[in-house]
């Protein structure tokens, strides 16, 4: 298992840093220092910013399984249209 430390902006979709750490341990710790600093490589992040870890098999499939944190907001939003239209026409 692989475990990836992801700082995103979710108002333009900004994937602000995907850091790959061997354990579970390192990532959390990672975490926590930049929840606790607010900063990124010199950056100031904003309170709606989300500092995450999550883990996978591989960056793949992390891209795969949680797919919105590697796409800009207006990909977000004209996936979320295609779902809906989906949804729609299977009622």
């Amino acid at each position: 298992m692989r475990y990836f430390l992801l700082v995103f902006d979710p108002a333009p979709g900004d994937l602000i840093a995907q850091v790959e750490f061997p354990d579970a341990a390192s990532a959390r710790k990672a975490r926590v220092r930049v929840e606790r600093e607010r900063a990124w490589d010199g950056r100031s992040l904003g309170n709606e910013v989300e500092v995450v870890v999550r883990w996978a098999e591989s960056a793949e499939a992390l891209r795969r399984t949680h797919g919105r944190y590697f796409m800009t907001a207006a990909e977000m939003a004209r996936e979320a249209a295609l779902t809906v239209k989906r949804l729609i026409r299977s009622w």
